[in-house]
């Protein structure tokens, strides 16, 4: 199902349902794609993924390109959660097990909603590879704060991995990231695998697009390793 959430800024939601499922844990993924574009290689891929371990998985295509902006991204990911709580019985999910994921530019904005919402707060957050830094504006071409700054004890629980060979985005975005969890008292698992370039989404041939580069098998583990942590973390 593709509901659209801002015609003009072209912003949309796709939902991956569970067929005759029961009402169950949600993930919201943000892909990548430097909010110049929507990564499809961190998409549906990643959906299916979680469909096929019982969740409802739903994809954000949030501002971009000329549309892009720190506050526009923000209001994208509150109208997603607001979409899911007023279809949550037509999509049997659980608004209570929302888990919002993102990777790169989308864990830019998965870090910045989780850290700064009042209303629709995310159960867990899983953070892939994410810009966290105020040092990858100019990257993104956004304004923005560092996001480790932001972190309050009020953050979810959260999920970090990524490469300590990534060349794109350092990995110190991530152990910033870590630290301030750490300082604040929020529950967080990390993972840095020394291997591996930027943006390796699930790190096997269903995301490789034919590129062996792509393809990781030790790195790959972060995915059984979120599953792990999600049923460890959400009540």
């Amino acid at each position: 199902m593709h509901l659209t959430l801002n015609e003009t800024r072209h912003v949309s939601l796709d939902y991956f349902g569970l067929a005759h499922a029961s009402k169950s844990a949600a993930v919201l993924i943000l892909p990548g794609g430097g909010y110049g574009f929507i990564s499809p290689r961190e998409s549906a891929p990643i959906a299916e993924a979680f469909n096929q371990q019982g969740f409802q998985s739903l994809v954000l295509n949030y501002s971009v390109a000329e549309h892009r902006g720190y506050q526009h991204a923000l209001d994208d990911v509150h109208a997603a959660f607001q979409a899911i709580a007023a279809h949550q019985e037509d999509w049997r999910i659980d608004p209570q097990k929302v888990i919002l994921i993102g990777f790169s530019a989308g864990g830019h904005l998965a870090a910045a909603y989780a850290s700064t919402t009042t209303t629709y707060r995310p159960a867990l957050v899983v953070l892939g590879y994410a810009c966290i830094l105020a040092s990858m504006n100019d990257l993104l071409a956004i304004e923005g704060p560092s996001l480790d700054r932001l972190v309050t004890p009020a953050n979810p629980p959260t999920f970090l991995f990524g490469t300590a060979e990534d060349d794109l985005v350092p990995v110190d975005n991530t152990l910033a990231f870590m630290a301030a969890l750490s300082r604040a008292k929020v529950p967080f698992e990390g993972h840095i695998f020394q291997f591996g370039p930027h943006g390796l989404s699930l790190g096997t041939s269903r995301t490789a697009d034919g590129d062996p580069r792509q393809i990781d098998p030790h790195y790959a583990t972060w995915f059984p390793r979120c599953l792990e942590w999600i049923d460890r973390s959400v009540d």
